[in-house]
């Protein structure tokens, strides 16, 4: 397989050994990724139960209300 690569088989076996010594640390961060599973989204969630809907005449229009602006 040298012989295929480059006519040199040292010089391709000296680059070949540089590639990977300078990758080395690319290829432990992949294999702990690939160790890890993606969760989603919900799993930060807690589900809330069935929503009960005020009726419209729990707000009283009459009753003034604070502001909220800034005098």
């Amino acid at each position: 397989m040298n012989g295929d690569m480059d006519p040199n088989a040292q010089r391709f076996s000296k680059v070949m050994g540089a590639c990977h010594e300078a990758f080395a640390p690319y290829n432990v961060i992949l294999e702990e990724k690939k160790k890890t599973v993606q969760g989603t989204l919900d799993q930060f969630f807690k589900p809330i139960g069935q929503r009960r809907q005020q009726p419209e005449s729990a707000v009283d229009v009459d009753v003034p209300q604070p502001s909220t602006s800034m005098m």
